[in-house]
């Protein structure tokens, strides 16, 4: 029990400090109003998420194909 208790306290703190570290990266990025450093700032959220959870990948994907049917070409890009 010791161990798994260990395992998933280690899971939370790395699941945490990943959307802290993504959300703090965001709101730098929006501070500056320049759309082309949110973009970037985007796409390496995105990309650290798909290498330390490749689960969501499937879960992003299809977020990303429905916003670019729905006319809106920025989003997932």
């Amino acid at each position: 029990m010791s161990l798994w208790l260990t395992l998933h306290l280690i899971g939370v703190v790395l699941f945490v400090g990943n959307i802290i570290t993504a959300a703090l990266c965001k709101m730098r990025a929006d501070l500056t109003k320049n759309s082309v450093e949110i973009h970037s700032a985007v796409k390496n959220i995105l990309c650290r998420l798909y290498i330390y959870d490749p689960g969501s990948c499937p879960h992003h994907r299809l977020w990303q194909f429905n916003g670019c049917t729905r006319g809106n070409a920025n989003v997932g890009v």
